[in-house]
């Protein structure tokens, strides 16, 4: 099949019939000569520009595809195809074969790898530097997500259990590390007055069981210090909160 002939006649067809946008009709601008291969002319230049043609949503997509086949070896018309396959709106639903999807997958994962990959060039990943991470964490300082933007990021971490082996590495990474007071003092504000339920009250209770009072940060760092070993599923837990939260009388084990 001759691509390249049904690609010209599909932009030249267009270019003949001299459409312009309106409410009326859908159109999308395209470049004949694609912009990463020295095309030139922007969208808005659809009227005079001998390069921009004006396609429908169909044939739009039909353009890119036979694109894709011409220049097979060219990484940038691929993901171009790949938008495109990838784009619902508009009433937009077109399929590929699985031969067209495993060639495109083939070709995006070529694209950044190797000496492709954004960071190849740079002497060290961006996040593992210090200074990247600070200043990244100034820039976003004072922003604050909108309750839409809370509620999708909650969402999408319902459900999550984390090992056991993830929870011990959040512990030794805070381990020893110093509280910011600044936060210490929000926490306890926004704790003040709030009344606990019976049952939270009860599950303090049996935390501190046995410790001296009063409950200093001293007593709280013996008590976190300790393990204490499940009489259900045998485990060692480290902490007591932890111990009487999820094992003991709360344990998955028990019978």
């Amino acid at each position: 099949m001759n691509y390249e002939k049904i690609y010209e006649t599909l932009c030249s067809n267009a270019k003949l019939e001299k459409r312009i946008k309106d409410k009326s009709d859908y159109y999308e601008a395209h470049h004949i000569i694609p912009r990463c291969m020295g095309g030139t002319g922007t969208n808005g230049q659809y009227k005079t520009h001998p390069n921009v043609v004006l396609l429908t949503a169909r044939e739009h997509f039909i353009a890119h595809k036979l694109l894709f086949y011409i220049y097979s070896d060219n990484i940038k018309l691929a993901k171009a195809f790949w938008a495109m396959v990838s784009y619902k709106k508009k009433g937009r639903n077109y399929r590929i074969s699985s031969r067209e999807y495993s060639e495109l997958q083939e070709i995006a994962s070529k694209a950044i790898s190797g000496k492709n990959n954004p960071l190849f060039k740079m002497e060290k990943n961006p996040f593992s530097d210090p200074e990247f991470i600070k200043r990244n964490s100034e820039r976003n300082k004072g922003s604050k997500r909108s309750e839409e933007s809370r509620k999708k990021i909650s969402d999408s971490r319902k459900g999550i259990k984390l090992s056991e082996e993830h929870k011990r590495a959040i512990g030794e990474k805070h381990k020893g590390v110093p509280k910011n007071p600044e936060s210490v003092k929000k926490a306890a504000e926004s704790n003040r007055g709030k009344k606990r339920s019976p049952e939270f009250v009860k599950m303090m209770s049996e935390v501190r069981l046995g410790l001296p009072a009063p409950h200093t940060s001293n007593t709280n760092r013996r008590m976190n210090s300790q393990k204490y070993t499940c009489d259900h599923c045998g485990r060692e837990i480290g902490g007591r909160a932890n111990f009487v939260r999820f094992h003991n009388d709360n344990c998955k084990s028990k019978k």
